[in-house]
């Protein structure tokens, strides 16, 4: 097979607006008003790391045909030891099959090694055809499970959250709330009441 012509090269602040470009071409409905300060920020981070895959345009150009979000932390933040964590591997469609992948990866391996770390965690996206590719390259190239990441919407988590557990329906809903407020005061005069007769009968 021919060597792929991909070069890999850390993303600097100056490829913020590539990056964005990049951004609006994967997740089209997202809004992107001030995304490129953000990016140029993400990119000045000292835990953060952007490498680009890029090829040769022609006329001293590059086209940029992948990229590699990587953030420096533990696996897990109360077990010793770091990990370099693939948070985003993204192939430009046409330029799959062809190492670019393999050559981002062997970037990340780079990196692990120079901060002396041991371990390359790698997230993979849930439920599309496109996750279970990556799922299966990764566990090719000797990637294993370690930890399930799994997220919840926060407004939809609270929904829940308040629906569940004895008493809670009564906090969410005002109605039962305020029926059982009148049970408890019933209950209060009705033992008040037996107080104080019984103290009216001694």
């Amino acid at each position: 097979m021919a060597r792929s012509p991909v070069v890999v090269r850390r993303a600097l602040p100056s490829d913020a607006e590539v990056l964005a470009a990049l951004h609006a071409r994967l997740y089209p409905a997202h809004a992107v008003t001030g995304l490129r300060p953000r990016l140029t920020a993400a990119l000045a981070r000292h835990d953060v790391e952007v490498q680009l895959g890029v090829v040769d345009a022609g006329c001293g150009a590059e086209q940029v045909v992948g990229v590699l979000v990587l953030r420096l932390t533990e696996v897990v933040a109360l077990r010793p030891g770091g990990a370099v964590h693939v948070e985003q591997l993204w192939v430009d469609p046409e330029w799959r099959r062809r190492g670019v992948a393999r050559s981002l990866l062997a970037a990340a391996a780079r990196t692990a090694e120079r901060l002396g770390v041991d371990d390359l965690a790698c997230a993979v996206p849930a439920g599309s055809p496109s996750g279970r590719e990556v799922h299966r390259f990764l566990a090719r190239l000797g990637f294993g499970p370690a930890v399930t990441l799994r997220t919840a919407d926060v407004g939809r988590l609270q929904r829940r959250l308040l629906g569940s557990g004895a008493g809670a329906g009564a906090a969410a809903d005002p109605r039962r709330r305020t029926a059982l407020d009148q049970l408890v005061a019933r209950r209060r005069r009705q033992l008040l009441t037996g107080v104080e007769r019984r103290a009216a009968g001694t």
